[in-house]
């Protein structure tokens, strides 16, 4: 098998191209003309968000080595109860420290 050319790329023709954006199921004659004017934007609100998230419930990635065995057992654990392997480390951490805390 030879080497090719990559072949030319051809002018796509802007009467084709609107003709296919209004085709669209969801397009609605949202073709060129439509990217000409932009959608209002709402003015900003000064209120609070709704939800505010503490520190603690950040999640942030890490990496740790662990035995074979214990991860076997812990994943055998996490699935039974339905949860993912991180959900139960991070619960495992969770019950860790409230056991230290309280003693």
């Amino acid at each position: 098998m030879g080497i090719t050319k990559r072949p030319t790329p051809t002018k796509a023709d802007p009467a084709a191209i609107e003709k296919f954006i209004n085709s669209a199921p969801d397009a609605k004659g949202q073709g060129a003309a439509a990217l000409a004017a932009p959608a209002p934007v709402a003015a900003p609100t000064t209120t609070k968000p709704v939800r505010v998230v503490s520190a603690s419930t950040r999640k942030h990635p890490i990496s740790l080595t662990i035995d074979a065995g214990i991860l076997a057992r812990m994943d055998e654990a996490a699935a039974a109860r339905g949860l993912s392997r991180a959900a139960a480390i991070a619960d495992a951490c969770a019950d860790w420290l409230k056991s230290k805390e309280g003693a």
